[in-house]
């Protein structure tokens, strides 16, 4: 069975990922081609849309290759705004083409100067599926889910990743408030 879509390489900025330069994807990308299905471009991790995006978008542009979206990836601090924003830097990274957010969560990458809360989290949760209703450039997106025990005190916790359930497959109420 053919699938209807195709993402593309996943982070080949990053070494511990798919690990390719621009032109190596480029080199690749008419086999992708070959399957006349759309196809998203790579999703490179944050800060990579204008390093690796940017470049390979130019590049297969100019050999006529073809791609119908930009992918996506965003870990950062909850908040709709910067996420919405970022989006909107991805699509012009990629061109102009409609986005599709793969994978996004929670995470403080910061190693412990943020400062929010769990409830800060299910806030930024309840939130953005309301807010990218209404974004033209985005056609879809999907949470990463982090697993983990429940933090002792949910409420003051700082800085927690947007854990979805603990180990035992109950929902935490990020989890809860995310729209399946």
């Amino acid at each position: 069975h053919k699938p209807n879509i195709l993402l593309g390489f996943n982070e080949p900025d990053r070494p511990d990922q798919a690990n390719m330069s621009v032109s190596k994807g480029v080199e690749l990308w008419p086999r992708l081609m070959e399957l006349d299905i759309p196809l998203v471009s790579p999703a490179c991790s944050l800060g990579g849309e204008w390093s690796w995006l940017n470049s390979w978008n130019n590049q297969i542009s100019n050999k006529g290759y073809r791609c119908e979206y930009a992918g996506a990836h965003w870990y950062s601090g909850p908040s709709s705004t910067n996420l919405l924003n970022y989006i909107d830097t991805v699509q012009s990274a990629a061109g102009g083409k409609p986005v599709w957010l793969t994978m996004f969560s929670v995470v403080d990458w910061s190693k412990g100067n943020a400062d929010w809360s769990d409830d800060t989290n299910s806030n930024f949760i309840l939130e953005f599926p309301w807010r990218a209703a209404a974004n033209n450039n985005l056609r879809k997106y999907a949470i990463f889910i982090f697993s983990g025990g429940p933090p002792t005190n949910q409420r003051h916790r700082t800085n927690p990743r947007s854990h979805f359930r603990p180990n035992n497959a109950t929902l935490h109420p990020f989890g809860t408030a995310y729209p399946a």
